[in-house]
């Protein structure tokens, strides 16, 4: 482990880690080494304190994450509606956290063109600008998504509505600092649609029945899933526009657009309303802002959640779930 500007940088999931830090002194190494140093910069920059922190370069993304989460927690999942996880911020205790960034996006991959580098070294200042916020609010003890209590589809409607609400507004206030700090390597709204086919796509599996009298458990798991992270999207998505001026700006090519018109136009407004009372993850927010912004996108989500076609809520006999729309 070594220290550069307060950060420390690991090397984990290779065969041999230490030969890692050895190689990166070759000339060779020159743009592997710059990219590191403007990535704990970024961390750097954004931290309280900067030697609680460190970069976790890994050859093992999944499993770098996998083994710093409580144990019985689900195996974590790259895939997202709109591309794949690139880096995680994972709180440690007592102000310690890591950042993990799989070390393809540092060192590359062979056969990569010139382009091919210079879009994967944007790629990554921005993601370590992005992730350098979740530093900082962590730190600074603003931090929503905390502990296990939030792992979806465990707990009441309530609790997953508020864990899903907790997770949108930590990710709007890291991108709308993100991309007015760090030009984004390409306009985030571009990603909105796949991301919207892929929400359809979830909806039409969830409600398809795989046998008879399957219980409901995996449509409700399934479609609320999908929604969760269609629901991450849009805050990455009020964030960028955030930076670019307001939240409610949408392009007129996506709010045209069929699925945004089906599944997110009639919220939209208010859910960036929401959003844009939080400011942006650089500068502070008071407990009493977050807990009111946090208390009423819950709200939004169970009415947007029934727009899409189905009611998760809590009675008296327990947790109540319905399929109530099938025009997907």
């Amino acid at each position: 482990m070594s220290t550069v500007l307060g950060v420390q940088l690991r090397f984990e999931g290779y065969r041999d880690p230490k030969a890692m830090g050895k190689a990166l002194k070759q000339p060779a190494s020159k743009p592997a080494r710059e990219l590191i140093a403007q990535t704990l910069a970024a961390l750097e920059c954004q931290a309280v304190d900067s030697a609680a922190v460190t970069l976790v370069i890994t050859g093992k993304f999944g499993k770098s994450i996998d083994r710093r989460t409580p144990p019985g927690s689900p195996p974590y999942d790259t895939d997202r509606l709109s591309g794949i996880a690139a880096a995680r911020t994972m709180p440690r205790g007592h102000g310690k956290v890591d950042v993990i960034v799989p070390g393809p996006f540092v060192f590359g991959t062979p056969g990569e063109q010139p382009g091919q580098r210079a879009a994967r070294a944007a790629r990554l200042t921005y993601m370590a600008t992005h992730e350098a916020q979740h530093v900082g609010m962590y730190q600074r003890g603003e931090r929503l998504m905390e502990g296990p209590h939030h792992y979806l589809g465990q707990g009441t409607a309530s609790h997953d509505f508020r864990a899903t609400a907790e997770i949108v507004l930590e990710e709007y206030r890291a991108e709308a600092a993100a991309a007015r700090l760090c030009t984004p390597p390409e306009p985030y709204w571009e990603s909105v649609p796949s991301a919207l086919k892929g929400l359809r796509a979830a909806l039409v599996d969830a409600v398809e029945l795989r046998y008879p009298d399957e219980p409901i458990r995996r449509t409700w798991l399934t479609a609320f899933g999908a929604a969760h992270n269609t629901w991450v999207v849009m805050g990455y998505l009020a964030g960028n526009l955030q930076a670019a001026g307001s939240a409610a700006a949408v392009p007129d090519e996506l709010a045209s657009s069929e699925l945004w018109q089906r599944f997110v136009q009639l919220h939209w407004s208010d859910f960036a309303d929401l959003c844009g009372a939080l400011s942006a993850g650089d500068e502070a927010c008071t407990a009493e802002a977050l807990g009111a912004t946090v208390a009423g996108l819950s709200e939004l989500l169970g009415v947007w959640l029934q727009s899409i076609g189905f009611e998760l809520s809590d009675t008296e006999d327990g947790l109540y779930f319905d399929v109530l729309r099938h025009d997907f």
